[in-house]
């Protein structure tokens, strides 16, 4: 949803039994005064469920918790914290192809993987174990299904390129709370030469975004990202936000658009190179993607 009232129209055409809150970020702020605007937004999904529904939600998102407490039908929540019924411990993200934890549910732990890197990607999982065991799908076979999730193109899709560069393909769209996940994902990971950060404008943020930028740039320094092209717009608070937090100016580049970002990324781009790009649809950071297929195509298993 982008505006109020329509989670609220979609629920009276549909009518759901079971509705899923994962969380409540700066998104769209545009077209909301706050994050608090968003998150009355995203109540209406509660509201419709209210005289006959299930609520799945996060337990880790405070916004989110308040909805769920003024709900009085049945819930199942999720998170990383001790009292969520569907929980995830011990995560650790032990490549870019494989992220462990264990999954509790109702006094059972299970071991569990997921075939890709990072915190957020367990937490993306947590609410599918909790709509299987409300449909008492057993939890072993749900934790065996998660093995064979795959990436969609354009959305964390790993790209294994010619000349020992990788890509992680997550172009599709960006939002401050995503792009910081991503971000430290990225931190975690060990390549073999740099990581280096493609990041493009994320747009609908309204009067916020130029700090909304500037915040995930110096986050991107904090974490040790060694290289950053920021790409349109606003994007250029990101860099002045990751020189100001402690990159190197030289190795931090922008660019008013994605056909100008293309030849400051193969010029820097050099063989061990771990790159995230990432953006709003609207940059259309896929021509950069494509660019580097075009330049090194990628490796077949």
């Amino acid at each position: 949803m982008s505006a109020p009232g329509e989670i609220a129209e979609m629920c009276r055409i549909a009518r759901p039994d079971v509705g899923i809150l994962t969380n409540v970020a700066p998104v769209h702020l545009e077209f909301f005064n706050s994050v608090e605007d968003i998150a009355r937004a995203k109540g209406e999904l509660a509201e419709a469920l209210q005289s006959h529904g299930t609520f799945i939600y996060n337990a880790d998102d405070p916004l989110v918790r308040q909805i769920a407490e003024r709900f009085s039908g049945p819930k199942i929540s999720f998170g990383l914290g001790a009292d969520a019924d569907v929980g995830a411990q011990d995560v650790e993200i032990a490549g870019l192809y494989e992220t462990r934890f264990r999954v509790s549910w109702a006094g059972v732990t299970l071991k569990a993987m997921i075939p890709m890197a990072g915190t957020h990607y367990v937490m993306n999982a947590l609410p599918a174990v909790a709509l299987g065991q409300h449909y008492r799908i057993p939890l072993e076979q749900i934790i065996e299904s998660l093995r064979d999730l795959r990436q969609a193109p354009m959305r964390g899709q790993v790209l294994r390129l010619r000349g020992e560069i990788t890509v992680i393909d997550d172009s599709y769209n960006s939002n401050p709370r995503a792009l910081t996940q991503m971000i430290e994902m990225l931190a975690q990971l060990r390549p073999t030469r740099r990581r280096f950060l493609v990041a493009g404008e994320m747009l609908e943020l309204g009067s916020d975004s130029k700090t909304l930028h500037y915040g995930c740039g110096a986050h991107a320094a904090r974490c040790g990202i060694d290289l950053l092209a920021a790409v349109q717009g606003d994007a250029r608070e990101l860099a002045r936000g990751a020189v100001e937090g402690g990159m190197l100016q030289t190795n931090v580049r922008f660019a008013p658009d994605a056909e100008s970002a293309v030849p400051i990324v193969l010029e820097t781009a050099e063989p061990g190179d771990l790159l995230l790009i990432k953006a709003s649809r609207g940059v259309h950071l896929e021509r950069v993607i494509q660019a580097l297929k075009t330049r090194y195509p990628e490796e077949r298993d």
